[in-house]
């Protein structure tokens, strides 16, 4: 879907949507809650494809034909894209757009993480914003859609992973699981690869550049059982960090384990991984939460969304060390009560299995307090 060429140019707009406003997406079935969850599962399997909603801002300069990027909220991000088709002013401003069904469901599925666009953005995005001043971020946006997967491809291709969207294609409720949405979202941030490994290995996701090579497990569980299960796995997927990082592929991998958990882990627990090295994260509605030393071996990266990068470097977890590159030693702080609220990171044509992870599904968060209404053919 192109935008509709008037007599003026086409301006692109950050809009924010799940914001407990009236805004709304209109398809063929049913009523559901604004929550992301339900929102990418019908983006995804075409149930919706117009909306509306009021306009906080930009009234006198949004025009038909102008494009709304769907924005998510801070914890998630750009999860879709929309042509205006009308304006109207009485009893309030108010937008009616299409959806780009094709470009909608490569962004619910795979969204450009908040932090990637916010930093691009110094205002309040609880509101339309006019991206004029910003042409990086439509471009950015483009190149998400059209080339991160070639991208993921070529990085991941002398492991022998396939990319995340390709095994999205299958199966692509798989990142439903709040859990593992949060931690590709943050590995994203990154500027990292993304790839499904195979189930035998025990790893939900594998993530890599030119320089590390992350096999990450989503644990399920209660703290009851939780670190037997970690216990069990550490081995078998450092053992399978181990053999990526030093596959025949003419890479320097430095090889790196990644424990994600549903709920905050038991302290000495944390501990216990962190002094091995491990990442350690954790879910907290859709935001992910970090254990002390995590945060400081994955800062946010200065990723640009065409592709390259600032000058950033994953933070080097030297053996008995806790150094970051180019950084003086750091010591990491000690572990009290566990750190909550400290850090968050946050089309059709894009054919994205998902993540192999366990007890999916459960525990869904909403984004916010909207409502997502489906009606009509």
């Amino acid at each position: 879907m192109e935008p509709i060429v008037g007599a003026g140019r086409v301006q692109q707009w950050l809009y924010p949507i799940f914001d407990g406003t009236d805004r709304a997406c209109f398809g063929r079935d049913g009523t559901c809650r604004a929550r992301f969850t339900d929102y990418r599962r019908a983006a995804t399997s075409g149930q919706i494809g117009r909306g509306e909603g009021p306009l906080d801002s930009g009234f006198l300069s949004i025009r038909v034909g102008d494009v709304l990027w769907l924005y998510a909220g801070n914890e998630i991000g750009v999860v879709g894209r929309a042509i205006v088709r009308e304006l109207t002013g009485r009893p309030e401003p108010w937008v009616t757009f299409t959806l780009d069904r094709a470009v909608s469901r490569v962004l619910a599925l795979d969204p450009v993480p908040a932090s990637l666009a916010r930093r691009h953005l110094t205002g309040p995005t609880d509101r339309p914003l006019d991206l004029a001043a910003h042409p990086e971020l439509p471009e950015g946006f483009h190149w998400w859609i059209d080339h991160l997967d070639e991208r993921d491809q070529q990085r991941l291709a002398p492991l022998g992973v396939r990319s995340i969207r390709q095994a999205l294609v299958r199966q692509p409720t798989l990142l439903d699981d709040r859990t593992t949405g949060a931690l590709v979202r943050t590995l994203r941030t990154r500027d990292l690869a993304l790839g499904v490994p195979a189930a035998s290995t025990g790893a939900s996701v594998v993530a890599c550049d030119d320089r590390v090579v992350v096999v990450a497990r989503v644990v399920p569980g209660s703290k009851a059982i939780v670190p037997r299960q970690v216990l069990a796995s550490t081995g078998i997927l450092a053992w399978y960090a181990r053999s990526l990082a030093l596959h025949d592929h003419g890479l320097r991998l430095e090889p790196s384990v990644w424990f994600a958990f549903k709920s905050p882990p038991p302290a000495d627990l944390l501990h216990f991984l962190e002094e091995r090295h491990d990442s350690v994260s954790w879910t907290d509605g859709e935001r992910m939460e970090f254990g002390p030393r995590t945060k400081q071996w994955w800062p946010l990266t200065a990723v640009r969304l065409g592709g390259d990068r600032d000058g950033w470097a994953p933070a080097s977890r030297t053996e008995g060390s806790d150094t970051t590159r180019g950084h003086a030693e750091v010591e990491p702080p000690a572990v009290k009560p566990l750190p909550r609220g400290s850090w968050a990171t946050s089309g059709e044509a894009m054919e994205t299995v998902g993540v192999a992870t366990e007890d999916a599904g459960n525990g869904e968060s909403a984004a916010a307090d909207g409502k997502l209404r489906a009606i009509g053919p």
